[in-house]
């Protein structure tokens, strides 16, 4: 069993690496002849959908697995899983579509002798009318991500003779992917080492995880979003801030059904609760007490996390009412003057 996994790894490993080999190649011999140009696509379009492929594979298996009956599959898993064979299903139509385009129709003289456009094969033209009316799914725009991304950093090698998808170069951003805002925490950048194939990766887990059905899978959080600057290098990066699940920030946008399209924040009110928060003057385990009411914690799971008893967490919640009380706050009124 381990030696037919490590075959067909090994056989895997081969393979792409030999993509990236004809990419590369390809790319050395563009625009030498039309028939260059031809192969620089078709590598580079193999390559992209390898590269698609690869990592909904890796992610195929998230939150549990098909085979294994004891584990349930979370919503993001199955929304991975479809969107792999949305993107088979769209290649698939692709090469139908493309063969059906040159066999379904034909150019004829007829007995005028002007040219015209007949049908050679009523099936193939009827199976091309039926392909044209399908729609594409997401995961083509994947594939679309990795063609992107793979021209980019091409453009960006300095040197077409050697490896250069896999050459190692240096790069600043952020040090978290998702990132928490706080005083601190702006301008956290640090130089790392990539290549051009790691980007392309990258590059596609970002568009997994900005996909609308993934935003559907994915646990309710709302971000705020804002600009950082690296004042080294004079850069700007966007940076989010994550808000507490049911701190009441947010708010839901529906259709004219009643269903909840998107959810949305906006700064004003965040930063007018974070004032109000801050004039409170609570303790650390206050703070820490409102932050996981906020997310929708009860007492005795506070108290589970904090280590102390639920009766505790109770007298706590006491306080920090009667804090807001004494600035002004009530159950009927939020706002108040400075």
């Amino acid at each position: 069993m381990n030696a037919k996994t490590t075959t067909t790894k090994t056989n895997e490993n081969n393979g792409f690496t030999t993509l990236l080999r004809t990419y590369e190649n390809a790319t050395r011999h563009r625009n030498e002849n039309a028939e260059t140009e031809k192969a620089y696509t078709t590598a580079l379009t193999d390559l992209a959908t390898a590269c698609a492929f690869s990592v909904l594979k890796k992610l195929c298996n998230v939150g549990g697995t098909v085979t294994e009956q004891a584990k349930s599959t979370t919503d993001t898993a199955k929304t991975i899983r479809q969107l792999r064979q949305s993107l088979a299903k769209d290649l698939h139509d692709l090469n139908r579509l493309a063969y059906a385009s040159a066999n379904a129709t034909a150019q004829e003289y007829n007995a005028d002798g002007d040219l015209i456009t007949v049908i050679k094969d009523k099936d193939v033209h009827k199976a091309l009318t039926d392909l044209c009316a399908e729609c594409f799914g997401d995961g083509l725009d994947l594939m679309h991500t990795a063609v992107a991304t793979i021209l980019t950093e091409t453009a960006k090698a300095t040197d077409l003779t050697a490896n250069f998808m896999e050459t190692p170069y240096n790069v600043r951003r952020l040090k978290r992917k998702v990132y928490i805002q706080s005083i601190d925490s702006l301008g956290g950048y640090e130089t790392i080492q990539t290549t051009a194939i790691q980007e392309v990766y990258k590059a596609i887990r970002r568009e997994i995880e900005s996909n609308r059905t993934m935003q559907v899978a994915r646990n309710k959080y709302t971000y705020l979003e804002s600009i950082a600057t690296d004042t080294e290098s004079d850069t700007e990066t966007t940076v989010f801030r994550r808000l507490p699940k049911y701190s009441g920030l947010a708010y839901e946008q529906t259709d004219f059904n009643g269903k909840i399209t998107s959810i949305t924040a906006d700064t004003e009110t965040v930063d007018t609760t974070d004032r109000i928060i801050s004039m409170l003057n609570l303790s650390k385990q206050q703070a820490t007490i409102l932050q996981l009411r906020q997310s929708g914690y009860g007492y005795k799971a506070i108290a589970t996390y904090l280590s102390v008893r639920p009766d505790s967490v109770t007298k706590q919640i006491k306080r920090i009412r009667e804090k807001a009380l004494a600035i002004g706050l009530t159950p009927t009124n939020a706002s108040i003057t400075e």
